[in-house]
């Protein structure tokens, strides 16, 4: 049903629809104040607070329409929410080696920081530096969420590694940030993870909380409590009528069977809110005809859901459509539908994923396995009742469709980001040239996780021209870097690399990331003196900076400057990457301290067995522990590495090596 409401009609609509409550909502979030409250002072009382139930419960607008609010109000410091899905058109070739997640939490905590500030960061670091007083000298409590946490806890497309680094980082940040104060909000299917990570702590600083549907009254609540100066809601007979038929299960005539005891929230506000333009007029519906009415809209929202999924993941609608009913509803009543029971039918898991993201169906697990079910009994008429004709697709905005593409590749899935990105160029036309630049900046993101250089390349530097029009230079000189950075993993790219990043440098001279990345350069490219004087400007801006100490570090024990190395790298996180382990184990060997350089390298070697100068400062290693064969042996490999290769003054001790054998 598509009603256009008079236009003398001022006012917008009280019901928010399918998309979550925000903070400008708040005044139209009502039906939630025990839940509130309650999730409130756990949150107050707990270093850790697991917010849990099914997907379209209400977690989202819960936390960011009344809790974050309600603390705020109270003088309490309390970040935005955080979403470890948030993937930003930020050209991610132009930052160091960054863990996605971290970057994406840290990037919504603070979003009033530039992406290049956080991106050498770890959580605790952030957090030391925020960190802020009470007026007894103490730490002030810091309140903080992270919203559909179940990408944290889900296995990473990156592997594994990556998640688990990523959570360790987090639980460091709480052992040492004693006033930070951690909501996590994830779907009942992940708790079981979500537990196993709080289990790190004591048991008595975490605490859960489950949200469930919505009880009849507080449903009534939620339709009749929007003030009206925001647009009429529906009047009491009517709100009565339309809460208890979204509790109604029906037959396949339509017959009444039974009235369960709670409301789906999500499916609440999308009838009110496809309702509302007829009934706020005063309009009477009688009962029958209303019960007609919502069938058609649910049924036209699965509809319109599983066309869209379908044309997505590019299946045949009707195909996806037919399978869908007769696996969830079939003659006689609902179905739980395990997650491989679709595979036969060439509907994924991830097809099945889309769905519960798009709240048609909801996720539970029951014997280690995976199942889904309609998110509502509500739902099964209608889905009984849908023909073979798949429903329209109404594709969203180019904005809208740009954070489709974010999703799509936080979990895993790089074909739909592009080609949610792709659709969103399409729908910009010639217009809003800003959004198709950051989309051809996000499909270079995409093709940097592929490892796909090339490509990303290309796709930056269309980025940049569509930038420049847009007088951006901040815009164009990350992209530059980013370049410049591709560059570097190729192949005698160290002179063209250096080339963009003097580029990049000259249009954002006070980024102390881009500068940092040509001093990378100028390394790579046989240059290491001008590259360490532009290291040491970094540091004398920022004596902290991570990477500007590593990459100084690693250069001055490749030098042979063991002292100085050693005082760099002590105050960086080794572990990270296997070339900073190595010069810290070649920085011990000169200094005499063969046993402990050799144990420090025992494992490096395996982790990463193409870069050059990671390879040559084990081979030296080697050498200085009494073993010219294995540091012939590693020293041949260095020579022929090329992610990175050696740069030019590298290859003369390479060399030097070889020929001492």
């Amino acid at each position: 049903m598509t009603v256009t409401p008079p236009t003398h009609y001022r006012y917008p609509a009280p019901y928010v629809g399918l998309r979550p409550f925000t903070s400008d909502d708040r005044h139209l979030f009502h039906g939630r104040d025990r839940e509130t409250e309650e999730i409130v002072d756990r949150w107050r009382g707990h270093r850790i607070t697991l917010l849990h139930g099914p997907a379209g419960v209400g977690k989202t607008s819960l936390l960011q329409a009344e809790a974050i609010p309600r603390l705020a109000a109270e003088g309490s410091r309390v970040l935005p929410v955080a979403h470890p899905g948030h993937r930003s058109s930020f050209p991610m070739a132009a930052l160091s080696e960054q863990d996605p997640l971290t970057f994406a939490l840290l990037s919504s905590w603070f979003p009033d920081e530039t992406p290049t500030r956080v991106s050498d960061l770890s959580v605790t670091d952030v957090f030391r530096r925020r960190t802020r007083r009470d007026r007894f000298g103490s730490p002030a409590r810091i309140f903080a969420a992270i919203d559909q946490a179940e990408l944290m806890f889900r296995e990473s497309p990156r592997g594994g590694r990556c998640n688990e680094r990523f959570l360790e980082g987090l639980h460091h940040a709480l052992v040492r940030q004693p006033n930070l104060h951690l909501l996590i909000s994830v779907r009942d299917d992940l708790l079981p993870e979500a537990l196993a990570f709080t289990e790190r702590l004591d048991a008595a600083h975490t605490t859960r909380y489950a949200l469930a549907p919505l009880e009849r009254e507080h449903a009534l609540e939620a339709v009749l409590r929007p003030p009206n100066e925001t647009g009429r809601p529906l009047d009491g007979r009517t709100a009565e009528l339309l809460v208890d038929e979204l509790r109604t299960l029906r037959d396949s005539s339509g017959g009444r069977i039974a009235a369960g005891p709670l409301v789906d929230p999500t499916l609440l506000q999308l009838v009110c809110a496809e309702l509302w333009p007829e009934l706020s007029y005063g309009s009477d519906m009688p009962a029958e005809r209303l019960v007609l009415e919502i069938d058609h809209i649910l049924g036209g929202f699965c509809a319109h859901e599983l066309a869209t999924v379908a044309a997505d993941h590019r299946l045949p609608p009707r195909k996806l459509g037919s399978w869908f009913r007769t696996a969830f509803v079939g003659l006689d009543g609902r179905h739980d539908v395990e997650e491989a029971a679709g595979e036969a039918h060439n509907v994924s898991d991830t097809v099945l994923r889309a769905l519960e993201n798009r709240h048609v169906i909801k996720a539970h697990r029951h014997s280690e396995k995976r199942w889904y079910e309609l998110q509502h009994p509500r739902l099964t008429n209608p889905v009984r009742k849908l023909g073979d004709r798949p429903g329209p697709v109404r594709r969203p905005g180019p904005a809208a469709r740009l954070r489709a593409a974010g999703l799509a590749l936080s979990e895993g899935n790089p074909e739909l980001a592009r080609h949610h990105a792709e659709g969103a160029i399409r729908a910009c036309g010639k217009g809003d040239l800003r959004i198709r630049a950051e989309a051809e900046s996000f499909l270079g993101n995409i093709a940097h996780e592929e490892g796909d250089g090339e490509t990303a390349a290309e796709c930056y530097h269309r980025a940049a021209e569509m930038f420049e029009t847009l007088h951006d230079t901040t815009a164009v000189g990350r992209l530059l870097a980013a370049v410049g950075r591709l560059k570097l993993a190729q192949e005698s790219g160290a002179t063209a690399a250096v080339t963009e990043l003097r580029a990049a440098a000259g249009r954002v001279p006070h980024d102390l990331t881009v500068q940092t990345g040509l001093g990378v350069a100028l390394w790579h490219a046989g240059h290491p003196q001008a590259a360490l004087a532009v290291l040491n400007g970094v540091l004398s801006h920022d004596g902290n900076a991570p990477e500007a100490l590593r990459v100084r570090g690693e250069i001055l024990a490749d030098l042979g400057d063991a002292e100085s190395a050693l005082r760099d790298l002590e105050r960086v996180d080794r572990q990270a990457r296997p070339s900073t382990r190595a010069a810290w184990a070649l920085a011990l060997a000169m200094s005499h301290q063969i046993d402990t350089a050799q144990a420090e390298l025992s494992s490096v070697v395996m982790d990463d067995a193409d870069n050059g100068p990671m390879l040559l400062r084990a081979a030296r290693v080697r050498e200085l522990g009494g073993d010219p064969e294995a540091a012939a042996r590693l020293a041949t490999q260095a020579v022929s590495a090329k992610h990175p290769p050696l740069p030019p003054q590298q290859r003369d001790t390479a060399n030097r090596i070889l020929l001492a054998q």
